[in-house]
């Protein structure tokens, strides 16, 4: 005999169990860099452990990076 909707258990939280933890917000995300609580901006991917004060330093930055990889990659003789 099947149960009808009524009979089914429906699931509940255990008693005394915390509640869920809310996603942590990361800020403004502007060309890849995220602004962190002090304003200050970050791209742990590119740039691990290193903070921008501003957009500018991190476009300049950016551009530095692209540009010593193009040299590299000439230098070596990799083609991309």
């Amino acid at each position: 005999m099947r149960a009808s909707r009524s009979d089914t258990v429906r699931w509940k939280a255990k008693a005394g169990a915390a509640p869920r933890k809310k996603a942590k917000s990361r800020g403004k995300l502007v060309e890849g860099a995220w602004q962190k609580v002090n304003g200050k901006w970050a791209n742990t991917h590119i740039f691990p452990g290193r903070e921008f004060d501003d957009l500018d330093a991190y476009r300049a930055a950016k551009k530095q990076r692209a540009t010593r990889k193009k040299e590299h990659n000439a230098r070596n003789g990799i083609h991309r």
